[in-house]
């Protein structure tokens, strides 16, 4: 039995014919259907950062949190770490953007009106979730240490986003009204 001219014995004898609508599969375009790389998570760039960010307010929280009180703000400073740790590999891009605020707001901390109002803010808002007064002594147990530096934390990296964001739409705004080419329209000529 022999085979026909456009037939081939690995299709079942079928005959290859060209068809324009498949003309663009990912067998006969490798390089334009290759996956992309998934981004590198930035937990380098976030570890920097929020270290960047610790001497004035860790200053402050350890004159409020003398004695067992360490401990609890200690453990804040690591959840909120570890906390950021984990969204490097989830959330790569908001990583990036509120490392990119932590910048501008570690700088802050040569005058340090948003670490004294985010301060502030986390101390009172701890201890009027737990009902802690104490006038006489103005330290903070090790409970309403680890709330006080958690809600002073997420205020500063609420702070830190809000200012990466922008950053990111000066940025945006100033390539959109660049009057350089794009790659893509390089190539076209």
């Amino acid at each position: 039995m022999g085979l026909r001219p456009g037939t081939d014995r690995a299709n079942g004898g079928m005959a290859m014919v060209y068809d324009p609508d498949f003309h663009d599969l990912p067998e006969k375009q490798p390089e334009k259907f290759r996956a992309k790389a998934a981004p590198t998570p930035p937990v380098a760039l976030w570890s920097w950062v929020y270290v960047a960010n610790l001497p004035f307010p860790a200053f402050m929280g350890a004159w409020l949190s003398y004695g067992w009180g360490l401990l609890g703000m200690a453990a804040g400073v690591a959840l909120l770490h570890e906390a950021g740790r984990r969204a490097c590999h989830v959330y790569p891009w908001a990583v990036q953007t509120v490392s990119r605020g932590g910048v501008v707001v570690a700088f802050c901390q040569f005058f340090p009106i948003p670490q004294l109002l985010a301060g502030a803010a986390g101390v009172g808002a701890a201890c009027f979730l737990l009902q802690w007064h104490s006038a006489a002594t103005l330290r903070l147990d090790p409970a309403t240490a680890l709330l006080a530096t958690i809600f002073t934390g997420l205020i500063l990296i609420a702070c830190a986003g809000v200012l990466g964001l922008i950053g990111r739409a000066i940025t945006y705004l100033v390539q959109w009204l660049s009057p350089t080419p794009r790659e893509d329209e390089w190539h076209e000529h």
